[in-house]
């Protein structure tokens, strides 16, 4: 798969980029907020907090990866 002028060349078949784009490379999905009572605040050594800390980084880095993508291809990318 590459960028183009008119589209994007996948598999032989020319398709338009946000076709390729909803398809081929979703946006990244956030993960979900814990609720105040899902944290039994027992001092857990890995708590629900830092699960979400650690997964909401991930998350960022991965939206940065994404939208450079997307920008590569010329596509507009609209805040979620």
């Amino acid at each position: 798969m590459w960028c183009s002028s008119r589209g994007v060349r996948y598999w032989g078949f020319e398709r338009t980029a946000q076709h390729m784009t909803a398809t081929a490379d979703p946006r990244p999905v956030a993960p979900e907020k814990p609720l105040p009572m899902d944290c039994c605040d027992s001092g857990c050594a890995r708590c629900v907090s830092d699960i979400y800390a650690d997964e909401l980084a991930y998350y960022q880095t991965v939206l940065a990866a994404w939208e450079a993508r997307q920008e590569d291809c010329g596509l507009s990318v609209l805040p979620n």
